[in-house]
Formats: structure tokens, sequence, C-alpha cells
């Protein structure tokens, strides 16, 4: 799978905070 270049680095460090800790809740309270 290639990733677009528009596709934002930040959106891809929320999915990967949300699948360590299992939650975008969690994942947003952890990233701000």
């Amino acid at each position: 799978m290639k990733l677009s270049k528009q596709f934002p680095l930040n959106a891809l460090r929320v999915f990967e905070t949300a699948a360590r800790l299992g939650s975008f809740t969690k994942a947003g309270e952890e990233l701000g």
C-alpha cells in the first residue's frame, strides 16, 4: 500500500497511537 503524499503525518501518528492504546479516545487524550 502506497500512501499519498497528501496523507497528513499527523493522521498517521493518531492512527499509530490509537492502535497502540486500543482506543481513539485515549489517543486523542495522549496527543492533546
